[in-house]
C-alpha cells in the first residue's frame, strides 16, 4: 500500500536553474534518480559547503537517506534523512524542489509509522502539484489516499468510515475531471468497500472497468488492480450482505468482464 510504489519524485530543476547549479549538485540529482543514492549522498554533501545550494543540497540528502531506508531498514538511515529534511529552509528552494521536499516529509513520517500525517503533508503537496507532470501527480495523489486508506483501516467506527469519505470525496470529483484516472478510479471503489458499502463498491467498479478505457496507457494496471480489488475483498462482503454463494458474483464479474475487453 501504496499501489503505486512510494518512491521518489524526480528531483529536476528546469535547465536553466540547472546551469546555475553547482555541478556536484547537478550531479547528485541524476544520481539519486538513477538509483544511486550512496553518490547522491556524497556529492550533495559537497554542493552542501556552499551556502548558496546547501538547502537544496540538503534536500537530495534527506531524499536520498530515506530511499536508502527503504531497502536497508537501517534506523540510522531514516533518522539521517529525516534530521537533513528538517534543516532545510523552504524558502530557498525552487517551486519545484519545494514540493519534493514537502514530499519528503511526508514520506519520513509515512516510514515513521505516521500515516495520518504523511497524509495530511500528501494533501498539502497536492495544492501545489501543478508544477507536477500528470503521471507525477497521479502518483502523489495516490500515495495520499493510500496513506490516508492505511490510516482508516487501523480505525474504527466514526473515524473510519470519516476517513474512507475524505477519500470518496476528492477521488468523485477527481475523476469528474479525469475520467480515465487510474487513482480515481480505484480509491472509489476501496472507499466505498472501506465504508463497508459492497453494493455500492460493486458498481463503482464495474463503472470503474468501462471507463479504465479513457487512460489506455494505464488500463491493464488499474484493471488488475480493480480485479484483485473486487475478487478479495468486494465479493466475501457483497456475498454476505445477499446471501449468495460468493462463486456465483465471480462468475458475474467474469461475464460482465468478457463484454467489455
Amino acid at each position: 500500500m501504496p499501489r503505486a510504489a512510494l518512491v521518489a519524485l524526480l528531483l529536476l530543476v528546469p535547465p536553466m536553474a540547472a546551469a546555475q547549479e553547482a555541478p556536484e549538485l547537478s550531479e547528485s540529482r541524476l544520481r539519486y534518480n538513477a538509483d544511486d543514492f550512496d553518490g547522491a549522498i556524497a556529492l550533495a554533501a559537497i554542493a552542501r559547503a556552499d551556502p548558496v545550494f546547501a538547502h537544496a543540497a540538503s534536500l537530495v540528502i534527506g531524499r536520498a537517506f530515506l530511499e536508502r531506508y527503504r531497502a536497508t531498514a537501517d534506523p540510522i538511515d531514516l533518522a539521517s534523512g529525516r534530521e537533513a529534511l528538517a534543516s532545510v529552509n523552504a524558502e530557498a528552494l525552487t517551486l519545484r524542489d519545494r514540493l519534493a521536499w514537502m514530499v519528503g516529509l511526508g514520506q519520513a513520517l509515512f516510514l515513521d509509522g505516521q500515516p495520518g500525517a504523511a497524509a495530511e503533508i500528501f494533501e498539502t503537496a497536492l495544492g501545489q502539484r501543478a508544477v507536477l507532470d500528470p503521471a507525477e501527480a497521479q502518483t502523489l495523489l495516490d500515495w495520499w489516499a493510500s496513506t490516508l486508506g492505511q490510516e482508516a483501516s487501523a480505525a474504527t467506527g466514526p473515524r473510519r468510515s470519516a476517513l474512507f469519505d475524505r477519500i470518496r470525496a476528492r477521488m468523485a470529483q477527481e475523476v469528474l475531471g479525469a475520467p480515465g484516472s487510474p487513482e480515481a478510479n480505484y480509491w472509489l471503489v476501496a472507499a466505498a468497500r472501506g465504508t463497508a458499502d459492497p453494493e455500492r463498491a460493486w458498481d463503482l467498479a464495474a463503472a470503474a472497468w468501462v471507463r479504465s478505457r479513457l487512460a489506455p496507457e494505464t488500463v491493464n494496471a488499474l484493471r488488475v488492480d480493480l480485479d484483485r480489488l473486487v475478487i478479495d475483498g468486494v465479493v466475501p462482503e457483497l456475498a454476505r450482505v445477499r446471501q449468495v454463494d460468493p462463486t456465483a458474483l465471480v462468475a458475474a464479474w467474469t461475464a460482465f468482464k468478457d463484454l467489455w475487453p
